[in-house]
């Protein structure tokens, strides 16, 4: 059986999905590499499930890089953070990023990074990702036989790619398809970094690039590197030596110098580590067996000290009896907490059944509008025959106004949104029509169709939409 390796990375990139595992030593060696096209999946930890099985069983670490991670640099008043806890500070960071990321605080962790300030401001490398994941991404480690050992973005390697000399200072622009990273170390001081979420083709990153330049002087070494199907982006001008992550040399010393950062006892880079988890009641019995083996084995210490004579012997054996005595209460104990186990993985059983039926619900919700607008798109094709004027919204309900030449459309229009709606959480009321008289059949006519929530979400007060 071959030896496991001491670390594993799994790196998400746009295209495709790579494992590297690596053995002990500064820098770690590269025992193997093995990559395939990435599937059309959004999911980070089906990717992650893929990854892990192109090779043999991974190591007892495995890190893992993904280039689809928001991250940005942002600035705060240094009056405004100093004092404040980390975990406060990180809450702080979430209500900051929340409009810029798209994602929601509370449904989001936060990895920060602190970087050298700026005037009067604190300078923070932020990194965020979807809370449900991480769950998921440790159980399909430890169903390998891994451990998690933390989440990071594949965008930001915080050691150069080559050797510096002694004192020497280093710079690195990369650029990844959704934004370009700037690093740059002077000897002595803490990295800096600064991000533009811009995406390279764009091309309308070489102005801050060159200001960003121009703002931190120059460097001893200056190193320009590309995500895979982002080297003909960069032009030779633009620097003497320009690499690419879809060369395989590059590739391989690019995953080296992440394997080293990585191995550190703290990274300097944000990232997600494991979560926390408290003691399960298996490790309880477990360390109520091991003190029952302390016990025993003192018992073995105690038996081997005494005298040989008959009397001691004698008082030994009573010993011995009243430590067997005890064993009862423990071996209650052992089945009380046999029955403990058992409720509390079927309790654990029916939240994660509860969880899937919210996830369902929510992305119902989240759909919802969409599958609204489809509707009114698939009856009322025509605008010359019956047009949708507005939606309004209102506090558990919506309400459609409009006109058709046709009495018949609108009746079927409403029929189809009470037939589709309630799986979304709708009902659709019986329309209400009002004849213009402008026609021979009574036509034009107004209609409102009001559709109310099933449930009654929380929503936001009136407005048109």
């Amino acid at each position: 059986m071959s030896k496991r390796p001491a670390l594993t990375l799994i790196v998400i990139f746009p295209r495709q999905i790579l494992r590297a595992d690596f053995g002990k030593g500064e820098p770690p060696p590269l025992i193997g590499t093995w990559e395939k096209p990435r599937p059309a999946m959004e999911q980070l930890p089906g990717l992650v499930e893929l990854a892990l099985r192109l090779g043999p069983a991974p190591a007892h670490k495995v890190w893992i890089l993904s280039s689809d991670l928001w991250v940005q640099t942002l600035a705060m008043a240094r009056n405004a953070v100093e004092g404040v806890e980390t975990e406060e500070l990180r809450k702080a960071l979430g209500f900051e990023v929340e409009p810029l990321s798209g994602m929601g605080a509370f449904d989001s962790e936060i990895a920060f990074r602190q970087l050298p300030a700026r005037g009067n401001d604190s300078s923070f490398w932020v990194m965020q990702a979807e809370s449900i994941q991480r769950d998921p991404l440790e159980d399909i480690i430890a169903r390998e036989h891994g451990k998690f050992a933390g989440l990071v973005s594949a965008a930001g390697l915080p050691k150069p790619l080559f050797e510096q000399e002694e004192g020497g200072s280093w710079q690195r622009i990369e650029l990844w398809p959704t934004h370009v990273v700037c690093l740059n170390h002077v000897a002595g001081e803490e990295l800096d970094v600064h991000i533009i979420n811009e995406a390279p083709r764009q091309n309308r990153w070489r102005e801050q690039v060159e200001a960003w330049l121009n703002q931190v002087g120059d460097a001893s070494e200056q190193e320009w590197l590309t995500a895979t199907d982002l080297s003909d982006v960069v032009e030779e001008s633009d620097t003497p030596e320009p690499m690419s992550l879809d060369d395989q040399e590059t590739l391989e010393i690019w995953l080296t110098v992440w394997a080293s950062a990585l191995s550190q006892p703290d990274p300097a880079v944000p990232h997600v580590a494991p979560k926390r988890r408290p003691a399960s009641m298996k490790q309880k019995a477990m360390l109520c067996v091991a003190l029952w083996l302390v016990v025993a084995a003192l018992c073995g210490v105690r038996w081997m000290t005494l005298s040989s004579s008959v009397d001691e012997a004698r008082k030994y054996a009573e010993e011995v009896k009243r430590n067997a005595d005890s064993l009862s209460p423990l071996r209650a104990t052992e089945n009380r907490l046999k029955k403990e186990k058992k409720t509390l993985n079927d309790d654990s059983t029916k939240l994660e059944d509860r969880e899937r039926n919210m996830q369902t619900m929510l992305r119902s919700y989240r759909d919802r509008y969409g599958i609204l607008l489809g509707l009114l798109g698939q009856y009322a094709p025509d605008p010359s025959v019956l047009t949708v004027d507005e939606i309004v919204s209102f506090p558990n309900s919506l309400e459609i106004k409009g006109r058709s030449i046709d009495s018949q459309l609108i009746s079927s229009l409403a029929s189809g949104l009470a037939e589709h709606l309630p799986k979304y959480g709708w009902v659709a009321d019986l329309p209400t029509k009002e004849a213009q008289n402008k026609l021979p059949n009574g036509g034009p006519w107004a209609f409102r169709i009001k559709i109310r929530d099933v449930e009654k979400p929380a929503m936001t007060t009136g407005g048109r939409q």
